[in-house]
């Protein structure tokens, strides 16, 4: 029962996952209540495959859920995706202009 319980919730969240946590296509294999899911490495960047019961699943992806009330920041404001025109103004308000930072950033970094 509680295998059919947690194949169920899997499901479930699935239709949630658009665009967030992981990506459907990433859950590899769900057999005898273990997920097998492929993640990238951030150190590698490369690609690896993890397998880990369906609890542990369900409680690694439950993890990235924000608290009621709590909104990713960078959907909102100059950092939403599409607010290049708003970057633009408040770069002109402050008279920024990012192309001087470069070379020194590229200097402090080298």
């Amino acid at each position: 029962m509680a295998s059919l319980f947690r194949s169920n919730a899997l499901v479930y969240l699935a239709q949630y996952l658009y665009r967030g946590v992981i990506k459907e296509k990433d859950i590899l294999c769900f057999e005898n209540g273990q997920v097998t899911f492929r993640y990238k490495n951030s150190k590698t960047k490369k690609y690896q495959t993890r397998t880990v019961s369906a609890a542990q699943f369900l409680w690694l992806v439950l993890q990235h859920i924000l608290p009621r009330g709590f909104r990713r920041a960078r959907d909102y404001g100059f950092l939403h995706s599409n607010s290049k025109k708003l970057i633009k103004i408040i770069q002109w308000m402050f008279r920024l202009n990012p192309q001087s930072y470069i070379p020194k950033i590229k200097n402090e970094s080298g």
